[in-house]
């Protein structure tokens, strides 16, 4: 039992997470969004849905770049571009949508923040040089 549950959990190594909360102007969780995040280079499109409580996870990310879209009916389209997930990266990208016309979209491109605060957890990248 213990081997099998191993070779599942090979499948997500070396693969970052990108999860976080759907809010309403009001700041309440906003149930049943359509969270989408595509991988520029491939365009691989990972999809998902939030919960009673707002929140997403999207896990088993190849790293890349991505953009991040959430819909729901009677609020604007939001779309944040330069997201950077690299390997086993665990990024929390908190969404506030903004009340309107699907048809209408909020773009944000600023990109999410290098430091993570999910976990206590210190990394170093070492470049190809190195």
């Amino acid at each position: 039992m213990l081997f099998v549950s191993g070779l599942l959990c090979l499948g997500q190594a070396g693969k970052a997470a990108l999860s976080g909360t759907i809010d309403d102007p009001a700041g309440l969780p906003v149930r049943r969004a359509q969270v989408k995040a595509e991988e520029q280079a491939t365009h691989a499109l990972f999809s998902a849905t939030s919960d009673d409580r707002g929140e997403y996870r999207l896990l088993g990310l190849p790293p890349g770049q991505y953009v991040l879209t959430v819909t729901e009916p009677g609020f604007k389209t939001y779309r944040q571009s330069g997201i950077t997930l690299r390997i086993e990266d665990h990024t929390v990208q908190d969404v506030r949508l903004e009340v309107g016309q699907p048809s209408q979209t909020v773009e944000v491109t600023a990109a999410a923040p290098l430091l993570q605060t999910a976990t206590g957890e210190v990394s170093f990248h070492v470049d190809r040089a190195r």
